[in-house]
């Protein structure tokens, strides 16, 4: 295995210094040439398709093996409007490297190229599949199908997000779905006739109430209404309403109980004069353990004895491409990049010391599955 930590803290200088929020025309698109490029010289097939209009492109990267043994899942785009690299370009503080994108995942991006560098370079035997995407930090919506079509295709999956903050890496997620309710009313003058109106904020604020009761935290059901807005001045009946509403779930079934009672909602409002629609715009399943999670996480807890290194596990509440792979019947691990904090933020930190031995681990953990298909 070679791997070179000054290189590395280089490119990863190149790449965090590149603006690629999902909605930055052209952003991701910059990430994808320079791995392109790399790539290629590695000798590899790559298949590029152009994201549709205001998105960025989705890369497909494999050697030519005729199986997939490994998929290797990984997002091009940052949370980050454009400028945010020149107002915080990357930097270094002690053990700490700084900017936007820095662990979420531009560190990650690394540890995809670097690993499959070093199998290129080894001669493996595992037939590999690297899958980027431009539109991870907006739910992969246009992305998901892909994903899954990889995935099913893959025996392993390792998500290169980056570790938690105390290194543990991930085996569980939560599933998640988000929707855009509308409430529709009539509107009147509130002092003249107000019951000639129907007010949208009080059904809304009704319908807002029941979806509280479908939180059940003890099995890890939560519905959340974020946002909500409506209306136009004091004096006027309101007629519209939007609502965004966050669920996360730890089961299918329980995704389903959520739906059947917006359903409810839908059909019922209080005053028949009002109408409800609640419309899904995003969804990522739960990522779950199976028995063949197990037996990998154990395997690279054996690689990490042998190592001297700690390995921590964590379940989460948050989604990731991770949580489609397992959906599609891969065995995933997530969370395998260098660990950091602060995702999403202007606090965003990677903790240097975690790259080096993060890096070995996997690719340790690659070299076993290499030697179990032998």
């Amino acid at each position: 295995m070679r791997f070179e930590l000054d290189e590395y803290l280089k490119e990863l200088e190149t790449l965090v210094n590149t603006d690629s929020g999902s909605r930055v025309e052209g952003g991701p698109g910059l990430i994808a040439d320079y791995f392109e490029e790399k790539y290629r010289a590695l000798g590899l097939d790559i298949k590029r398709e152009a994201g549709p209009e205001g998105i960025g492109p989705f890369m497909e990267i494999r050697n030519k093996k005729e199986k997939t043994d490994v998929l290797f899942l990984g997002h091009m785009d940052t949370v980050f409007p454009k400028g945010e690299a020149a107002k915080r370009p990357f930097r270094i503080e002690g053990n700490l490297a700084y900017g936007p994108g820095v662990m979420d995942m531009k560190a990650g991006l690394l540890f995809i190229y670097h690993a499959v560098k070093n199998l290129v370079e080894s001669g493996t035997d595992l037939g590999f599949c690297v899958a980027l995407n431009s539109d991870e930090e907006i739910s992969s919506v246009h992305s998901q199908k892909r994903i899954q079509e990889l995935a099913s295709q893959a025996k392993y999956t390792f998500v290169l997000e980056p570790g938690r903050k105390n290194g543990a890496y991930v085996y569980e997620r939560k599933g998640l779905a988000r929707y855009k309710m509308t409430v529709k009313g009539i509107a009147a003058h509130a002092g003249v006739a107000p019951w000639d109106g129907a007010s949208a904020v009080n059904e809304a604020a009704r319908a807002v109430l029941k979806m509280e009761g479908l939180n059940h935290y003890e099995i890890g059901t939560s519905v959340n209404v974020g946002k909500i807005s409506g209306g136009t001045t004091a004096n006027v009946v309101c007629d519209h309403v939007e609502a965004m509403i966050d669920t996360r779930f730890e089961t299918i079934e329980e995704n389903q109980k959520i739906e059947n009672a917006f359903r409810e909602i839908m059909e019922n409002p209080f005053d028949r004069r009002t109408s409800i629609t609640i419309e899904r715009e995003g969804f990522r399943p739960p990522m779950r353990k199976t028995e063949k999670t197990e037996k990998l996480m154990a395997l690279m807890e054996e690689q990490g004895k042998e190592m001297g290194m700690e390995i921590l596990w964590a379940k989460t509440g948050g989604g990731s491409d991770g949580n489609f792979a397992a959906f599609a019947g891969s065995t995933v691990i997530d969370g395998a990049g260098p660990a950091g904090d602060g995702a999403h933020s202007q606090n965003e930190t990677l903790q240097i010391d975690t790259i080096r031995p993060r890096f070995e681990l996997l690719f340790k953990t690659l070299a076993k599955l290499s030697e179990e298909k032998e």
